[in-house]
């Protein structure tokens, strides 16, 4: 028996020997599959694994800035965090936040670090009297492109390691986007067999193999590929209420920041300026599915001027990059309705050619014609896409949801400007358009959703910005599709402060009665 086992043994061993042989003397030919990108990593963690040099590859959060980098608003230190490195361990007498998240508390956008709501925040807190304590120190382990599934695999690797005294969180806008077949919790997991699949690189017949079953994967029906958001609403309650809870068991105070958005930002348009993002040989990192919708010629209605007016200078350098990705047929009004009017005979169910022959009247000043188009091609979409609804439908449909709110602006004859009104059909049409553009980094209403099902506590405050900012200027608090402008970081610092102060934060004694019952209606209980 115990010889039967080893004959066999040796038999396996050596056929696996001859087969490895054989896939190495093949892949002799050829490039070697180990040059194919991360298979399955997504188009954002190819994007941000190496944006604009600032950030790199991380084995366990998909990527992080780079180490000790020298810019005026990404200054980072050895420990790959912005701002100056915070001493281990933390000094005695310091009221230490950690700050959590994405872009935004990034500052991307502004001009200098110092612009960012978690710098406004400790550098209003240091200037007031202290008490007891020495000093008050951000540490901000906010990342570029982070999603709530980063944040929480951060705080629970390294976080706590900082020793944080208050905890802020703002993500989201990250999450309710598309990057490919795969969601950031599938990816994130994936990570843990790394050394694995580093190992098994090694065999030419792993690597064979491994190139087959992708290959058979790029080789799909377009229209057939999978496309998820990177984290679902569900998953995004669920990291939050998470973060919440090792903050509570710890005793440390944390409050969620609920992110804002415009609503004007062109639905649809923003991941087209990204289409010519390539892996490490040349092929395209976006799914094949995703690549067909961003390469529709659509029309947009845009007014240059009305975003000039609201942007005017913090209308930056990648605002007007994105803008250029829009269709122009450079046709005048009257000579685009003809044209679309004689295509249209020729394929008359084409939702695209519905849309841009709506978007022609609107450029003619024919709202009401203009309207009936556009509705006609949205109905067009739908009705095409009846059988198959997942995220990459919602955003392909966003573009024709987006101009009819724009055109129902003018013929609601927009005088207000800028000034949001929930009964507004125009406004209600482009909150729509938000919901379904799962092609910009916006957050949605369904993620909004579920940080109101975390409960609040002395120890656990939400700060509903998205209502503060309607209340405080709207549309002209964004620099694009999610940043805040300076005065934006300010609103929020300010709201932070009001939190801290409420429910006494800046000391230690205020910290450890936080813990403490306290009478019913006390100050602080409410939501912000």
């Amino acid at each position: 028996m115990k010889k039967n086992v080893l004959f066999s043994a040796l038999t396996c061993t050596l056929l696996l020997g001859m087969m490895e042989g054989g896939a190495r003397l093949v892949e002799g030919s050829f490039n070697r599959p180990g040059d194919v990108a991360k298979r399955d990593a997504g188009w954002q963690a190819a994007l941000f694994s190496a944006f604009g040099g600032y950030q790199e590859s991380d084995a366990e959060l998909l990527w992080r800035f780079r180490a000790n980098l020298d810019d005026p608003l990404i200054r980072t230190n050895a420990a790959h965090l912005l701002g100056p490195l915070p001493s281990t361990p933390k000094e005695p007498k310091t009221f230490r936040i950690l700050l959590l998240g994405d872009s935004s508390p990034v500052g991307i956008g502004l001009a200098k670090r110092e612009e960012g709501f978690g710098e406004v925040l400790a550098s209003l807190l240091s200037a007031r009297e202290l008490g007891s304590l020495a000093r008050v120190e951000l540490v901000n382990a906010a990342v570029s492109g982070y999603s709530s599934e980063q944040v929480r695999a951060l705080l629970a690797s390294k976080g706590w390691g900082f020793e944080p005294d208050l905890i802020l969180v703002y993500c989201g806008n990250n999450d309710a986007s598309i990057s490919g077949a795969v969601t950031d919790r599938e990816l994130i997991g994936a990570q843990r067999l790394q050394k694995l699949r580093s190992a098994l690189d090694n065999l030419a017949l792993y690597r064979q193999l491994s190139n087959l079953l992708r290959g058979q994967r790029s080789g799909r029906d377009a229209a057939t590929d999978r496309l998820v958001a990177r984290v679902t609403a569900a998953q995004y309650g669920e990291n939050l209420a998470d973060i919440a809870a090792q903050a509570e068991h710890r005793g440390v105070p944390i409050i969620i920041l609920k992110p804002p958005v415009p609503l004007l930002w062109p639905a649809g348009i923003q991941f087209k300026a990204h289409q010519h993002i390539a892996g490490q040989v040349g092929e395209p990192v976006f799914p094949a599915r995703m690549l067909a919708i961003l390469g529709r010629n659509i029309k947009y209605c845009v007014d240059t001027r009305r975003l000039i007016s609201l942007y005017g200078k913090q209308w930056g350098y990648y605002t007007k990059w994105v803008y250029r990705f829009m269709h122009e047929d450079n046709l005048s009004p009257q000579d685009a309705i003809a044209h679309y009017t004689k295509e249209l005979d020729l394929h008359p169910e084409d939702p695209v050619l519905l849309n841009d022959l709506g978007v022609s009247y609107w450029e003619a000043s024919n709202n009401v014609e203009a309207d009936r188009w556009l509705r006609r091609a949205y109905a067009q979409f739908v009705s095409q896409h009846r059988e198959m609804r997942d995220d990459g439908v919602l955003a392909a449909s966003s573009p024709f949801l987006y101009n009819i709110g724009i055109n129902h602006l003018k013929i609601e004859n927009d005088r207000q400007g800028l000034v949001y009104r929930p009964e507004s059909d125009g406004w209600r049409m482009l909150d729509e358009a938000l919901q379904a553009d799962y092609f910009s980094l916006r957050i949605k209403r369904s993620y909004l959703a579920e940080v109101d099902k975390i409960k609040q506590s002395k120890l656990v405050s939400i700060v509903d910005l998205p209502s503060v900012f309607r209340a405080s200027g709207g549309e002209t608090l964004f620099i694009d599709h999610c940043h805040p402008t300076v005065r934006g970081h300010k609103i929020i610092a300010e709201q932070i402060m009001m939190v801290i102060d409420a429910k006494g934060y800046m000391n230690r004694a205020g910290i450890r009665s936080a813990l403490l019952p306290r009478a019913a209606g006390s100050v602080g209980e409410g939501r912000i």
